[in-house]
């Protein structure tokens, strides 16, 4: 039986692409993983931050806490994993230039 997991992505920047600038990700699970279905994380200070790197971020924090669920899984099932996110930039990195 196939296991099914929806996360929604987002990512925001203050000061987009200029020095000082401030970013942050986050992921929110449809099922918990390590006990917690939100997560975030920050942006380092450099290279300076953008609104499009903490929309990416938010997609590989995604991934990586995915990954991490699926291996904590029994028996290897199938694993779908659907990924929302009102970022078109994020959408065409990871579909149509790829």
């Amino acid at each position: 039986m196939p296991y099914q997991m929806d996360v929604w992505t987002d990512g925001a920047c203050r000061g987009n692409g200029q020095p000082g600038a401030v970013a942050g990700a986050g992921a929110w699970f449809s099922k918990p993983v390590d006990g917690s279905r939100g997560w975030w994380r920050a942006l380092p200070r450099y290279p300076i931050p953008t609104n499009q790197r903490a929309e990416l971020t938010g997609v590989v924090l995604a991934l990586e806490l995915a990954t991490k669920r699926r291996a904590q899984l029994d028996n290897d099932p199938f694993f779908i994993l659907a990924i929302h996110t009102d970022s078109q930039y994020a959408i065409d990195c990871l579909s149509n230039w790829v």
